[in-house]
């Protein structure tokens, strides 16, 4: 319960990241949908905040769990690491997510899903089993990165 409870929090930490990507990617629906590719400024902003985010949470993680919640937390900096890039690439999906989505290619980001629920189901049963919350926390990273590098192969594979 412990465990859990470390990864809750932490993921609530984070979380914000990949929300500013999400609200960057539904703005630009309208703009995905009738252009021919993701603008690059698009792309630049995206993965500077989503770097920004990242550099910010290994070097003051610590001290920021320790000034919201006391010293009682501390376990919970151990996953920081492992939880920030799982939402770096969660961030990084956005884009490509909702340019895919823009130009109706629901049946494509179906079978992306479904791929990305077992690899989180498997990675979980096997992870979590092993390593707790630091487990999940990996399990976490592997299933954004199994829907990331499709939609970005899928997003470069077709032409607009």
């Amino acid at each position: 319960t412990t465990q859990l409870g470390f990864y809750a929090l932490i993921v609530t930490i984070t979380t914000p990241m990949a929300l500013f990507s999400q609200s960057l990617s539904t703005t630009l629906y309208r703009r995905f949908a009738a252009g021919t590719e993701i603008p690059k400024k698009v792309l630049e902003l995206n993965f500077l905040w989503l770097s920004f985010c990242l550099i910010l949470f290994i070097a003051l993680g610590k001290q920021l769990v320790i000034i919201l919640f006391s010293e009682r937390f501390f376990p919970a900096v151990a996953l920081i690491l492992p939880l920030t890039f799982s939402e770096f690439f969660r961030g990084m999906l956005q884009p490509y997510n909702m340019f895919l989505n823009a130009k109706g290619k629901s049946k494509w980001l179906m079978k992306m899903s479904f791929f990305m629920a077992a690899v989180n189901l498997s990675g979980n049963i096997i992870l979590v089993t092993k390593f707790g919350a630091y487990g999940a926390a990996i399990a976490r990273i592997i299933g954004n990165i199994s829907f990331y590098v499709p939609c970005y192969l899928c997003y470069r594979a077709c032409r607009w």
